[in-house]
């Protein structure tokens, strides 16, 4: 799979995205640090994830 600058700004919008949301929960709802740490690791890495798997299926859908 073929990296360009289009997927790695896609990958990095959506983990500030993961970010910011568990970052607010945690200054709302002032959740301990032990929760936060692992659930952003934890988003993060599921938009990550969702990110390189939507594209490796688009690319292995189009003709080449």
């Amino acid at each position: 799979m073929n990296l360009s600058i289009w997927k790695w700004i896609v990958i990095l919008f959506w983990m500030g995205m993961a970010s910011g949301i568990v970052i607010g929960l945690y200054l709302f709802f002032n959740i301990p640090d032990e929760i936060a740490g692992p659930l952003l690791f934890i988003g993060i890495g599921i938009a990550v994830s969702t990110a390189l798997n939507y594209y490796r299926e688009k690319d292995s859908t189009s003709v080449k």
